[in-house]
């Protein structure tokens, strides 16, 4: 067409378009496999599409055109041309047509999202030192720094702080009628000292031992149960639980001394200088309260 030849119209081109689509005489050879390619494209295309959510669309479709050597021309190269450009335009339409149905649909703001989990933060342990007041712990996580350079622990619901002071704290369970039924000491102590005190009770007929093994998760420590014979309140004039046998220098009824009717449990928690023993204690067999003081002392971390 050159620049003097007026423009085809609409109609002309399209009835154009269907004679070359429709007349096999001018259909080049290659035409049928050039439209395998296209369309196989489309479906490779289409399959990735469906497996994926983000995808760049294909900037070339490959086509290769072949130049039949064994006919003549007849002025088909344009047709066969406007042909594969149609074709084309139809694949890549349905190409971006398949990928619309991919895309991703924005959130309904009608629908309520799933509410996000988020983890609660841990709560500060609380603090206890000489100001805090006698009175009932829970399970909360409490830490003081009164023992050694500072310890933390899990409470146990239901125990009263009786007593804390440098190197002792003293937790007591009570009745409802306010009777002592067991009580949780945790001290510092010199182990010498302590082992001393058993020793020569041991031997002066005044004290039984059973050396038993404490176990908790990666911890193993050594526990003995102490049980002050008959002999022993007799010489030692044991006329009250905390004043039979005092393992350290005793100050007042609070300080770690071995019970005459009770059950005694002392665990040595930590050996350093001094060392921390937990003694466990109660008035009846067994001790409703070493669970929870196994527990407690499971839980034992030092600073």
């Amino acid at each position: 067409m050159s620049d003097d030849d007026q423009p085809v119209s609409d109609d002309k081109l399209s009835a154009l378009l269907r004679t070359v689509s429709d007349d096999p005489t001018f259909r080049p050879p290659s035409r049928d496999r050039i439209r395998e390619s296209m369309f196989a494209e489309f479906d490779a295309v289409a399959g990735e599409s469906a497996s994926s959510e983000l995808r760049e669309l294909p900037s070339v479709v490959p086509i290769e055109m072949e130049e039949d050597h064994g006919r003549p021309r007849r002025g088909s190269s344009g047709s066969a041309w406007l042909a594969a450009g149609a074709a084309c335009v139809v694949v890549l339409v349905l190409v971006a047509m398949a990928s619309l149905r991919n895309e991703p649909q924005e959130t309904d703001a009608s629908v309520p999202e799933s509410p996000l989990t988020v983890p609660a933060a841990d709560e500060p342990a609380a603090l206890l030192d000489l100001g805090s007041p006698v009175s009932v712990l829970d399970d909360t996580t409490y830490r003081t720094d009164e023992l050694i350079d500072g310890v933390s622990f899990e409470g146990a619901a239901g125990l009263r702080l009786a007593a804390l002071r440098p190197g002792l704290i003293v937790m007591d369970s009570v009745s409802d009628r306010g009777d002592l039924l067991a009580r949780i000491t945790l001290f510092e102590a010199d182990q010498e000292e302590v082992r001393d005190v058993i020793d020569n009770a041991v031997e002066n007929g005044q004290l039984r031992v059973e050396s038993l093994q404490f176990t908790a998760g990666a911890r193993s420590l050594p526990r003995e149960d102490l049980t002050v014979s008959s002999d022993g309140v007799a010489d030692l004039g044991c006329t009250e639980q905390t004043e039979c046998l005092p393992l350290v220098a005793p100050t007042d009824d609070l300080d770690p001394a071995v019970w005459a009717a009770g059950e005694n449990s002392l665990v040595e928690v930590k050996t350093a200088d001094p060392s921390v023993f937990v003694l466990v204690q109660s008035t009846s067999f067994p001790n409703p309260l070493l669970g929870q003081a196994f527990e407690i002392i499971e839980s034992l971390q030092f600073e």
